[in-house]
């Protein structure tokens, strides 16, 4: 058993195993070398019972030999009292928590922070975020956790209901409860205080299908959007949406994919030769890989978003890079040099920018997903014809059949996906009567 020093922890190498050296100075006093060359202090203990016990004390250099062996006599102490230290230090680890966690507002940031580490969407953290930031903190925020109970929440829910509709209601009690479930997971409470709220608002599932006129209405205003020049054109000027933000739009109707999938799209991919999108699981609300076929106009659009967003970058489009970067998110000339990644445009920026075309084009009660429900009506409609399974295929919805087939067939049906959505472009050419509005060769 060698006497630590601090000249052997300096020698000590990383090898192709862990290496383990006891202190011959400190009872118990361990030595711990990962494969990585790492280098922690932990100690080892007896209980009276007979448990033994590790506790990992620190890493070194931060923490010295010197400090590590007074740490180990110290607990050693503790254990010949009959404590056990590894209780008592979990003991005041969750004290220290409870501690920073004591309003409604540090819960939500809690939340926020061990759900990023455990790899929750980014597009579901900024949802979370904002109901926080919008209808959350405003009304209870500055509370303590303990205070809010269900007899204080509920006329917030209706008043959130009354100003923001009864789906961002449901929603802002959904995050609550899983503030508040989350708090009781991390022992920050022993009960949820609002367990019981029920949802302040029934919901149905929408059904809303635009109609051709509808849609050829929207369409005007999405190519009036697209126009970069805004001076001297009163209608354009009007409208307070980017030419990015109308591609964005179209492109979600053209593959009938979701809102928060196509703005989330990457460089890496579009696989322009292939003529198709290859939606990662990861970023998929399905959890599946979904290959997009790309229709004539799904292609011009990308192209033309490719500039826009070759603009932002100041250079070409690297594989990670976003197909629709946030206008808001500044870099210095530096940190474009050396292409430090621009976030995505937020999926409320998404929503704005439809509710103010649809208001320009005199449609109501118009989402971006109501185009992704239309396309896959037009295409199941004897207009196309298309069979329900490739439908559902295009939007990523599972379906019977699918099984183990589905797993290796990764390229399976996309001639029959892309017939239907080169079927659906083309219907919605017809609708908004494009051939007689644009040349051409902007599709080409």
């Amino acid at each position: 058993m060698p006497n630590l020093t601090q000249k052997l922890i300096e020698s000590l190498k990383a090898t192709d195993k862990i290496q383990s050296l006891p202190d011959s100075a400190m009872k118990g006093l361990e030595l711990y070398v990962t494969k990585t060359g790492v280098k922690t202090f932990s100690v080892r203990y007896t209980l009276p019972d007979g448990t033994r016990r590790r506790m990992t004390l620190g890493r070194w250099p931060v923490l010295t030999l010197v400090d590590a062996r007074e740490m180990t006599l110290d607990i050693l102490n503790q254990v010949a009292k009959g404590k056990d230290p590894a209780v008592a230090k979990k003991v005041g680890s969750a004290e220290a928590r409870a501690n920073q966690v004591k309003t409604v507002r540090d819960l939500g940031e809690a939340l926020i922070q061990a759900s990023t580490l455990k790899g929750v969407r980014p597009s579901t953290l900024t949802y979370w975020s904002w109901l926080m930031k919008k209808h959350i903190n405003p009304r209870v925020g500055d509370l303590r956790t303990t205070d809010l109970t269900s007899k204080l929440l509920r006329p917030v829910l209706r008043e959130i209901g009354a100003d923001a509709g009864p789906v961002t209601s449901n929603r802002t009690l959904t995050v609550l409860k899983r503030m508040y479930n989350f708090a009781v997971d991390e022992e920050l409470l022993e009960v949820s205080p609002i367990a019981k709220v029920k949802f302040a608002f029934n919901e149905t599932s929408r059904d809303r299908v635009i109609s051709e006129s509808e849609l050829a209405a929207i369409w005007r205003i999405l190519e009036l959007s697209k126009n970069p020049s805004r001076n001297g054109d009163p209608e354009r000027d009007g409208l307070g949406v980017s030419a990015a933000m109308a591609l964005a739009i179209q492109l979600c109707a053209f593959t009938c994919q979701r809102g928060s999938e196509v703005i989330g799209i990457r460089w890496g991919e579009v696989d322009l030769e292939a003529r198709a999108w290859v939606l990662p699981a990861a970023r998929s609300k399905s959890k599946r890989e979904n290959v997009v076929p790309l229709s004539d106009s799904a292609l011009a659009a990308i192209r033309d978003a490719y500039r826009l967003a070759e603009a932002r970058y100041g250079r070409s489009l690297l594989a990670g890079d976003a197909l629709f970067p946030s206008p808001r998110s500044r870099r210095s000339p530096a940190e474009a040099q050396a292409g430090t990644d621009i976030p995505p445009v937020e999926r409320l920026s998404l929503n704005r920018a439809m509710a103010r075309l649809t208001q320009a084009a005199g449609v109501t009660n118009a989402t971006v997903h109501d185009l992704r429900r239309t396309g896959a009506t037009m295409m199941a409609s004897e207009k196309i014809g298309a069979l329900g399974e490739i439908v559902s295929r295009i939007l990523n919805h599972s379906a019977a059949g699918y099984g183990v087939t589905g797993i290796y067939n990764r390229y399976g049906y996309i001639a029959e996906k892309r017939s239907a959505l080169q079927a659906w472009c083309k219907l919605i050419e017809q609708f908004a009567d494009l051939d007689n509005d644009e040349p051409k060769s902007r599709h080409s």
